[in-house]
């Protein structure tokens, strides 16, 4: 498929969904695949089940493009950015850590998602400031995930449309699970003990010690883990493995989730509490209250805004809590008015403040860059201005060594495409066949689908 045909399919499908409410672009971000179903795939889909037409762009890019219709309105695609430039009215959706890749659209509308501390955000913390404060500016929208990040962006830029979108849920995913109980759960469910869950991604401000001390401290009480440990090994190193009644069950596929969250008695956040999670928004905390579980935290200033938390500082008071919470998860009238409080927190009510937000504001595109208000008749130095003019978007926005090794990765591709000519035949390997792009990125230059089936993309998205 030629760039032509790629953009004259982005056309097909905008055009057969012409009343849609907004066009909304993800710039490349998380895999939709990834383990953990993050905040922008969640928006995805709340926006285009309220209306919005959705182009999701996977991080890996394939020749030819690939566009997959996963629901209504939802496309999750893999194709070059630039083919974009055919939906001048989309507006373009990034975090702190993607906003360089904005350089590869032309002249877009963007929503910026300033949806975790910036501490906290991989990249280069110069940079991340330099990006953030030019954006939260320039963006059409902020949205900020916590009260404490909202205060932050309003006292930076003054802006009266910075947006407050903590993270939410999908109710009806965790209030109507049905399925049997899942192997792993199952021999630590024949106990009949009480089970202290936990499900999200196990980082370093995970309080290893609080759990572990708990646990100690609980032997009747079986305390299970869900989710990818991005700690580098501090959950293996903490001896929290150890314990007879502490269990990692490893990450879960999100549509699987709610049948061990089910089968909690109560949930916790068991975070380290400083200033960078006083600006987090659990997901999970959502996701619990969806699910009619009691939930114990950390003194988080976030997860603490919620009646119905139950707050914790020291373990003694975490011992207090979870008896309290035990028989708070007897209690009908409260488990119902906490899923009251998730369905006021979903994703789609998220999306419908979003979009009010957006249709706010003029439906004309940005005015365009130089080298594009600039048309010369000569192809080639049409080419010319177009590539000085992205060149030095990509210099503003990532800085000189990003820019060297975007060209070193051109002179890769090149290089790998001639080592793969007939004039220099090699076998084929793995090298042969993927080149690592400037953004951890692959792209796959096979048409063999029994090759590294794997990652091939025309399997079916779940």
């Amino acid at each position: 498929m030629s760039f032509d045909e790629t953009e004259q399919q982005i056309i097909d499908i905008v055009n057969r969904h012409s009343e849609a409410r907004q066009i909304i672009i993800f710039a490349p971000c998380f895999s939709w695949n990834e383990k953990n179903f993050q905040r922008p795939q969640q928006l995805a889909r709340a926006f285009a089940r309220r209306g919005a037409l959705v182009f999701y762009i996977q991080p890996e890019r394939f020749k030819p493009a690939v566009f997959t219709e996963l629901e209504e309105r939802l496309i999750v695609c893999q194709t070059p950015a630039e083919a974009f430039k055919v939906v001048p009215n989309a507006f373009v959706y990034v975090l702190t850590w993607n906003i360089p890749l904005l350089a590869y659209f032309e002249s877009p509308r963007v929503i910026y998602d300033y949806a975790s501390d910036l501490l906290a955000t991989p990249g280069e913390l110069k940079q991340l400031k330099r990006n953030h404060t030019n954006y939260l500016y320039k963006a059409d929208l902020v949205l900020a995930a916590s009260e404490k990040l909202y205060q932050q962006a309003v006292l930076v830029s003054s802006r009266a449309n910075c947006l407050l979108c903590p993270n939410g849920a999908e109710p009806a995913h965790f209030t109507n699970a049905t399925g049997p109980v899942p192997e792993d759960l199952s021999p630590i469910l024949s106990n009949g003990k009480p089970v202290i869950g936990y499900h999200g991604t196990i980082e370093k401000w995970f309080d290893y010690e609080l759990v572990r001390t708990l646990a100690a401290s609980n032997p009747d009480h079986y305390f299970v883990l869900i989710g990818p440990d991005n700690s580098q090994a501090l959950l293996q190193a903490s001896g929290l493995l150890a314990l007879p009644n502490v269990h990692w069950l490893g990450p879960k596929p999100y549509v699987e989730l709610p049948l061990y969250v089910g089968h909690f008695q109560i949930g916790m956040v068991p975070f380290v509490v400083n200033e960078i999670t006083h600006t987090v928004s659990p997901i999970e905390l959502f996701e619990y209250f969806s699910s009619g579980k009691p939930v114990v935290v950390s003194a988080m200033e976030e997860s603490s805004r919620f009646a119905d938390v139950l707050v914790a500082s020291t373990p003694q008071e975490w011992q207090k809590r979870i008896e309290q919470a035990l028989r708070l998860a007897e209690d009908s009238h409260y488990v119902e008015r906490l899923r009251v409080v998730g369905q006021q927190n979903s994703w789609e009510a998220r999306a419908d403040s979003i979009l009010e937000q957006l249709e706010a504001r003029p439906r004309e595109p940005r005015a365009p860059a130089w080298h594009v208000r600039f048309q010369p008749r000569n192809a080639r130095l049409k080419r010319i201005l177009h590539l000085a003019g992205r060149t030095i978007k990509v210099w503003q926005m990532s800085g000189l060594r990003r820019v060297i090794n975007s060209v070193i990765y051109k002179i890769k591709v090149q290089f790998s495409r001639l080592r793969r000519s007939g004039f220099f035949w090699l076998s084929r390997s793995l090298d042969d066949t993927y080149v690592p792009e400037d953004n951890s990125q692959v792209i796959l230059y096979t048409s063999d689908p029994g090759l590294f089936p794997e990652y091939w993309p025309r399997h079916g998205l779940t």
